[in-house]
């Protein structure tokens, strides 16, 4: 068979994606993991909610902290340190496998979203609240114990502040730009894609108290999307991976 130099051209760019692929093989697996356990986690998360509805008042926090310092850290969602890791790696895999559609754009939302990670990290305060429960069930004046309210108070503040809506904006952003060009990339599906798209509209809305039920609403339903976003995103990084081990 004949071959013109538009096949010549084609073979050697299939060629430059495997090696691309195998350069960071392992990059993917390790984002394949990150997204299934992400898949397995936020379920969890979820039940507990249910099951423990999270406390209206500081003092409420001080007393499941105290009565049990497991289900109070998972009520202020200490769980999602361990996602903001390994999203880490999602968002690396991203990169390398969609840089190619608009590396510029691909490059903002890498930033963002690491830069939202770190805003994460900034606003959770539950080894705080952890802390100061301790200290308000120890505590023998009243005074004390108003101190270590207001101080309770303003972790909570802390929690749901400027750092937690800018963690939350920019990985919605991030999310979106994502997606998009997960639309032009064969390697993801278009559910995938669209699974993506359908979460970061919905995480627009941060779940604030200044916005009200409807951003801690919109935020409950962007959960459904973003465990399908997890699981496509896994099976075809998975998929990927045999390819370019097969042509290897």
């Amino acid at each position: 068979m004949k071959i013109t130099l538009l096949d010549d051209d084609k073979l050697a760019q299939e060629v430059d994606e495997i090696l691309e692929i195998s350069r960071w093989n392992n990059l993917f697996k390790m984002a394949v993991i990150a997204a299934i356990i992400m898949a397995i986690m936020i379920p969890v998360q979820v039940l507990v909610f249910l099951v423990y509805p999270p406390p209206s008042s500081v003092e409420g926090f001080f007393r499941l902290f105290n009565e049990n310092a497991f289900v109070g850290l998972l009520e202020y969602d200490f769980l999602m340190i361990f996602d903001m890791l390994l999203i880490t790696f999602i968002y690396l895999a991203l990169y390398f496998l969609l840089k190619n559609i608009n590396e510029s754009m691909i490059t903002v939302a890498l930033v963002l979203g690491l830069l939202g990670i770190a805003s994460f990290f900034a606003s959770n305060t539950s080894l705080e609240m952890l802390s100061l429960s301790k200290q308000f069930a120890a505590a023998t004046t009243s005074e004390q114990r108003m101190i270590l309210r207001a101080a309770g108070l303003a972790l909570i503040e802390t929690y749901n502040g400027t750092s937690f809506t800018i963690y939350y904006s920019l990985s919605a952003i991030s999310l979106l730009v994502f997606s998009f060009a997960m639309l032009k990339n064969k390697i993801f599906t278009k559910a995938n894609a669209y699974a993506g798209l359908i979460t970061g509209l919905f995480m627009v809305i941060p779940p604030i108290a200044i916005i009200g039920k409807v951003g801690l609403f919109s935020s409950l339903i962007a959960l459904l999307p973003l465990e399908i976003w997890l699981i496509l995103f896994a099976k075809n990084l998975k998929k990927l991976n045999r390819k370019a081990f097969r042509a290897y």
